[in-house]
């Protein structure tokens, strides 16, 4: 009975030093890349939301949480602007229809994402990627407006912690180019479509907290905001990387309500408390074996950082090559070093590939094999070449 007495005093005594010490930390901060309209943290978009009626003023902001397969039929297309902002835009079949619909019919949609999937690129016409040339190590990077009337002299400054994505593909007959990088690469377009236009943006950093808080912020989003009608607001909370619109489970339920959350963690203290006291002379300690630490990730890096500072551009372009070269002798039994003009419809017969994708990685590699000094241009052509064939294998 004494020994239980201990043990209770101990018990009491570590969670009152625990409550103290949680209730009295500081909460670190969270660099979670959310979008979410409630989030005040750097990358939600509380912010943002809160400055729509600003911006907007007189004009009704709703909050949308479901698919748009089930939420946009259901509007009137000219009466709504449809933002989305997240870091990666992958809706399904259904609701790429329903949005297509939608801007068909006269509604507009701002898009500003980092990635999109494949069908969705293809279906409203631009791809982005990461713009892997522009300044590794630098503290800062800019984007500029197109128009005269937009412009500022010295850009519009965003730090590292925004990914530099831009525009690697566009129909330039169709889209118009509001905005660019350091680089000169688009990461604002204007696409029209139907009695609508679709407003593209490689850049969604640039509508959270952290981005508005700083010098000209609110100046750029506000300018990048004026290319919309003065409608609507429509808020897409359903394609968020935390997937707000979607189910979630019962423990984040749980973590969302303080009380329960306290709960939570008393249980599995006095769980964690009771395997130590009651299983000590029930079970021999086990030795700790550190597990053996995967270093590949290390190696990669190290040998990227050595290519980039050395800028041996053709070395990297032939080892490009050699790893697409093995994945069409592992999969397909072709040797593509001997592969001749006549043989590429065989070829591309065999894994899937267009003829004409095909012929332009082979030439490219053909040329930057006889070539002297490769550039960075070249190879980054040449990368995109082989990412497209790669993509197209069956």
């Amino acid at each position: 009975m004494k020994l239980n007495w201990k043990y209770g005093l101990f018990l009491i005594g570590f969670l009152a030093i625990v409550l103290i010490l949680e209730n009295t930390r500081p909460k670190p901060i969270d660099w979670t890349r959310s979008f979410e309209r409630e989030d005040k943290i750097p990358f939600g978009n509380h912010l943002l939301y809160q400055s729509l009626t600003q911006l907007f003023p007189g004009r009704e902001v709703r909050e949308n949480g479901l698919s748009f397969s089930r939420s946009l039929p259901e509007l009137s297309p000219e009466r709504w602007n449809l933002l989305v902002i997240t870091n990666y835009f992958q809706p399904s079949e259904t609701d790429l229809d329903a949005l297509e619909q939608m801007v068909d019919s006269g509604g507009v949609a701002l898009i500003a994402a980092e990635y999109f999937s494949t069908e969705a690129a293809e279906r409203i016409g631009c791809e982005s990627e990461l713009d892997f040339l522009l300044g590794f190590g630098a503290d800062s990077n800019w984007v500029n407006f197109v128009a005269p009337e937009l412009r500022a002299d010295s850009g519009y400054q965003f730090d590292q912690r925004f990914h530099n994505f831009a525009f690697s593909s566009w129909d330039s007959t169709q889209a118009t180019v509001l905005a660019v990088n350091e680089s000169g690469l688009p990461n604002l377009l204007r696409i029209p479509r139907g009695r609508g236009f679709y407003l593209m943006s490689a850049t969604p950093g640039v509508f959270t907290n952290y981005f508005l808080l700083q010098p000209k912020g609110l100046e750029f989003v506000s300018k990048c905001l004026g290319y919309l009608p003065d409608r609507d607001l429509l808020w897409d909370e359903y394609n968020k990387p935390m997937g707000t619109g979607q189910s979630e489970s019962l423990l984040s339920e749980v973590m969302k309500n303080p009380s329960l959350r306290w709960f939570w963690y008393l249980l599995l203290v006095g769980m964690v408390l009771y395997v130590i006291f009651m299983g000590r002379r029930r079970q021999r300690a086990i030795p700790l074996h550190e597990p053996p630490r995967n270093q590949s990730l290390d190696f990669v890096s190290t040998v990227g950082q050595l290519y980039f500072r050395n800028a041996d551009h053709k070395d990297l372009a032939l080892k490009k090559f050699l790893y697409i070269a093995e994945h069409f002798r592992s999969q397909y039994f072709i040797d593509l070093r001997q592969v001749a003009p006549p043989d590429w419809a065989r070829v591309a017969e065999k894994s899937g590939v267009s003829e004409k994708s095909l012929g332009e990685f082979l030439d490219s590699h053909k040329a930057l094999a006889s070539a002297k000094e490769v550039s960075g241009p070249e190879l980054l052509r040449f990368h995109r070449l082989a990412e497209r064939l790669r993509r197209e294998c069956r």
